[in-house]
């Protein structure tokens, strides 16, 4: 057990706290470290995994949204459906979940005002 757990926390180092994503509505920061408490570890709830690793969201979901391909699907419907549609379940499970559904949660709207 303790094996164990020293290599979850040995890979959680090379982890990123938090993520940025820019946007057209504005930046979202993701807070990866948490969602990674909030999922007990298990990186392929959100995460495919290839070559021995889990990979990173864009470089599985790298179209724009614009193309008419359907796999892999394009990293904003990966957002809007997979991660939104997480939280949107949580919220119905509970609705004093702190799972954010509205695009200004998420969404740093007086960023993109300010063209930041």
């Amino acid at each position: 057990l303790a094996c164990w757990l020293f290599a979850i926390a040995a890979a959680k180092a090379d982890l990123p706290v938090s993520i940025r994503f820019e946007s057209d509505l504005g930046p979202v920061t993701f807070t990866h470290e948490q969602h990674i408490r909030k999922l007990a570890n298990d990186c392929s709830v959100c995460h495919h995994e290839g070559s021995g690793h889990y990979q990173a969201c864009r470089q599985y979901h790298n179209k724009k949204r614009d193309t008419a391909e359907d796999d892999p699907l394009p990293f904003y419907d990966v957002k809007m459906q997979f991660c939104r549609g997480c939280h949107v379940t949580e919220k119905g499970k509970d609705s004093r979940s702190a799972a954010p559904v509205n695009c200004s949660d998420c969404h740093d709207i007086r960023a993109a005002a300010q063209g930041a």
